[in-house]
């Protein structure tokens, strides 16, 4: 009787540990966001709300920062695991003796600007040439970017004035009080602007450069790529954030409502809808890992000419493709988006 007995208490005691395994085997993994919620973000937004991450065992937290800047300090200092900057912010990082790599991951890899004018200041590229256009800051993306489609249209623009302002929204304020002709925003804020009767979309930067332009790139450091428990942890991370690019293309709609979420019902779901539908056509999402050499030296170069960054950096000081590739095993190659 006691034999039984103490047979059966180790049978109950084996079910609560077998119960209590799924919890216990979900690894905490912080993101470090640079900025509140973004469309840029989406393949993240989905792949925790259709579970992906959860499937790789992942307990998936994000914690948001202020600045590209600080995302990489908060990665170098242990915050989290990963966080997603812009390419020049990767490349300087690097340049200063950062060991973080881009290890990709379906984020937003290409660029979805639009340079944009107020009503009555035109409606073409040659338009805004010569005029005042707002941006973040001097020398950022907004500010290089237009002189970078003048350059490749042909057009002189040697006139053009650049006035800081702001972030996305801002700027299309500045716009539509006629404090600036122009300004280079993203897919969203161009189509809030045209519903709202405030300005004209006169180019799509990627159309008009015609060259994978990098925009946002998930980063590690070099520690967790060489530790293999850590780097086990990163691939899920890949791979299900690929598997959440992928849902964007399959089932636009679904991640219009997901995106939604994020911004609490802030943003009109028909118009976070269409910003998805302009993303998608314009193929920015790394479906395959978005961390290709092509897409480093076109992006490299186009910096380098505009002294967006101080030095060459080479594609394998700044990018290591191999759990890309690991989940490219997995997954299959898709068509759809950038590689």
């Amino acid at each position: 009787m006691r034999n039984l007995s103490l047979g059966m208490a180790f049978a109950a005691s084996l079910c609560a540990t077998i119960a209590g395994t799924p919890a216990s085997a979900q690894e905490k993994f912080t993101f470090i966001a640079v900025s509140p919620t973004s469309g840029y973000m989406l393949p993240m937004y989905v792949a925790m709300d259709q579970g992906f991450y959860k499937s790789g065992g992942l307990d998936f937290e994000i914690k948001t920062v202020g600045g590209d800047q600080n995302g990489i300090r908060a990665l170098i200092t242990g915050v989290g695991q990963v966080t997603v900057v812009g390419a020049p912010i990767l490349y300087e990082a690097v340049t200063n003796g950062a060991k973080v790599k881009g290890i990709g991951g379906g984020n937003q890899t290409l660029t979805d600007y639009y340079l944009v004018l107020g009503k009555g200041k035109g409606t073409t590229l040659k338009d805004a040439a010569n005029k005042t256009l707002a941006i973040s800051n001097p020398g950022s993306m907004p500010q290089l970017i237009p002189g970078m489609m003048f350059k490749k249209a042909g057009i002189d623009a040697s006139q053009t004035r650049y006035v800081p302002v702001g972030g996305y929204s801002a700027r299309l304020q500045a716009v539509a009080a006629g404090k600036v002709d122009g300004t280079l925003i993203d897919a969203l804020t161009s189509l809030k602007g045209e519903k709202e009767g405030v300005s004209v979309t006169v180019a799509d930067a990627q159309e008009v450069l015609q060259g994978p332009l990098g925009y946002t790139f998930n980063v590690t450091n070099q520690e967790q790529l060489d530790d293999p428990a850590k780097r086990k942890a990163l691939a899920a991370f890949v791979k299900a954030t690929m598997e959440g690019a992928r849902f964007i293309v399959d089932k636009p709609d679904e991640a219009a409502n997901i995106l939604s979420k994020q911004f609490k019902g802030d943003q009109p779901l028909d118009l976070l809808k269409e910003t998805v539908a302009m993303l998608n056509h314009g193929k920015v999402w790394g479906l395959n890992g978005g961390v290709s050499k092509e897409l480093h030296d076109y992006t490299m170069a186009a910096y380098l000419d505009t002294k967006l960054v101080s030095k060459q950096v080479d594609y394998k000081e700044a990018f290591d493709p191999s759990l890309a590739n690991e989940a490219l095993k997995q997954l299959g190659k898709r068509d759809g988006g950038w590689q």
